[in-house]
């Protein structure tokens, strides 16, 4: 697997085809291969780029030292850009993936050239319900009992695929990485940097 280093360690990725570029970024305890069904198709006509988030897949873990968040995965993506030299790029983010390619738009759009953001957090004020969520399901206890439960219940499988990525999810989400990933990710969709 190719990789690059980036302030929160070595981010593997998967490059086909040629062309413009199209980075695609995944949700959280998910991986590259979220994007299988349709990295063929794009890779006919454009440089596709899927891309692990640090402690996903094949990427180095989080360094016990950083605190996974939302804006840490932002600032990886902004590594990976200037790394690979992709700017300007087509950015097609789902969640966090999501969350990252927008703030890349906010504070480089000359590194943007299209974006297409999939269930992204960051748009919509947070009241005192919403943060609470969030905290909540940062907490280890919670999130190990719910985590399953969450996944199945926002992703509704249709395709062979799909319960694929489903039991990648679960079963990232069962190991203590995937523990500490999800909950400092869910903290951080509390804070005002998100």
């Amino acid at each position: 697997m190719t990789s690059i280093q980036t302030r929160a360690g070595r981010v593997a990725y998967r490059e086909l085809g040629s062309g413009p570029t199209v980075l695609l970024l995944h949700a959280t305890l998910h991986d590259r291969h979220d994007f299988d069904p349709i990295v063929g198709a794009l890779a006919q006509h454009y440089r596709t780029i899927a891309v692990d988030w640090p402690g996903h897949g094949d990427s180095d873990p989080v360094d016990s030292s950083i605190e996974p968040s939302a804006p840490l995965f932002a600032d990886v993506l902004e590594d990976v850009v200037d790394g690979l030299g992709v700017s300007p790029a087509a950015l097609i983010g789902n969640s966090v993936g999501g969350f990252a390619a927008a703030r890349l738009a906010i504070n480089r759009p000359e590194s943007v050239a299209g974006l297409v953001l999939v269930n992204t957090g960051g748009f919509v004020p947070l009241n005192p319900v919403s943060r609470t969520f969030c905290r909540v399901l940062g907490t280890a206890a919670v999130f190990r009992r719910t985590a399953p439960l969450f996944v199945r219940g926002y992703m509704k499988a249709k395709t062979d695929s799909d319960r694929e990525i489903i039991e990648r999810a679960i079963a990232a989400a069962k190991t203590s990485e995937g523990v500490r990933i999800g909950t400092g990710l869910w903290r951080s969709f509390a804070t005002p940097e998100h």
